[in-house]
């Protein structure tokens, strides 16, 4: 999600008429050369897996809310993330509230405000790498590299206004390598007291390239304001038999993606919430995991080797409806990959029973 909205500073098109490659291509140029300052977000997406039977239902995660930017101060937003399974199953309600000054985690309907030193260090830290190197720069992604090619579809209306619609391919290959290298400056610009992962050498990012195939994309620039109103991606990728195993059985899968803007421009009022809870509280609660059980906001991560102990009745006893019984679900699952570890997958294959049923 933070790639998402530090980078909403990108920017978007000014538009005109253009079938031919050149006058796309300077659409494009236009595009990310201006900001988008404020807005509101809704950001849909689905991830699809074959191969793995833990993951046979697609994966739902929504986000949307204010945002706003200006010079000289980090970025303030109000968003509120939904991450789920199509068709049923344990879903979870998490978020972030940042005012500049201060941040908070919303997690399962509460509220739980970040150190305000740690606030205050990481958003020195963007804002130095931003005036270095720009909005966009300062976090290792240049998304106007990523269109391979483009053309030009007509006019749409989006959210009520009339837009310009291109659409065309992505260089994964530059893709991947920008956010890898988000997640190297993540951990200075935006971490937060958060625990991030780390980049992904090489030889890997090589692979991820040689897997994807075809990766679309629609951008939908405003014919008045020369602003994005909407982007869209769909990539389909084929796991070869051959390395299957080291991805857990994975043969293949799916992403689509759209991200929309709302009142582009409007005052989006974002103010910190009357009432609130230390982080502690919450990384207490979830012995040390992040909302989404990733490790993060200062938790220590599973240290491996430990098989976790699936007794029968916790496989099948889920907590009932409420916002209680889904943060008791997803602490037991949290709880069971630490014990696991990274490299135990049978044992991780089995933790997920808890969040089938």
């Amino acid at each position: 999600m933070l790639p998402v909205f530090a980078a909403l500073g990108l920017a978007l098109p000014g538009c005109g008429p253009g079938n031919d490659r050149d006058e796309v291509a300077k659409i494009l140029d236009r595009a990310f050369d201006r900001p988008i300052d404020s807005a509101d977000v809704d950001l849909d997406s689905t991830i699809r897996v074959r191969g793995v039977p833990q993951l046979d239902r697609p994966i739902r995660v929504r986000a949307s809310g204010p945002y706003k930017s200006a010079t000289g101060k980090p970025p303030q937003f109000d968003i509120d993330l939904k991450v789920g399974v199509e068709g049923g199953g344990a879903s979870i309600d998490t978020g972030r509230v940042s005012v500049g000054d201060r941040a908070f985690v919303k997690f399962q309907g509460s509220l739980y405000e970040l150190p305000r030193d740690e606030v205050a260090e990481a958003n020195k830290a963007f804002e130095g790498d931003r005036a270095q190197h720009g909005r966009v720069g300062g976090l290792g992604v240049n998304p106007r590299a990523w269109i391979a090619s483009a053309k030009d579809e007509g006019e749409e209306e989006v959210a009520g206004v009339k837009t310009r619609h291109l659409s065309g391919q992505l260089d994964v290959r530059r893709v991947v390598g920008d956010l890898n290298r988000f997640v190297a400056r993540a951990g200075k610009t935006l971490a937060t007291g958060a625990e991030v992962p780390r980049p992904l050498p090489p030889s890997v990012l090589e692979k991820i390239s040689q897997v994807v195939r075809n990766p679309t994309f629609d951008v939908y620039v405003g014919a008045g304001d020369d602003r994005i109103r909407r982007l869209s991606a769909n990539v389909q990728l084929n796991v070869p038999e051959a390395d299957r195993q080291q991805v857990r059985g994975v043969e293949g899968g799916a992403l689509e993606l759209t991200l929309e803007f709302r009142d582009v421009g409007g005052d989006q009022r974002i103010v910190a919430p009357a009432q609130s809870r230390p982080l502690s509280d919450l990384t207490k609660q979830l012995g040390g995991a992040g909302p989404l059980g990733l490790g993060g906001f200062g938790g220590k991560s599973g240290q491996g080797g430990q098989t976790p102990q699936l007794p029968e009745q916790q496989t099948r006893e889920r907590p009932q409806g409420g916002a209680g019984g889904d943060t008791e679900t997803f602490q037991r699952y949290a709880d069971c990959l630490e014990q696991a570890g990274p490299q135990n997958t049978a044992a991780q294959q089995r933790c997920s029973q808890l969040l089938q049923r």
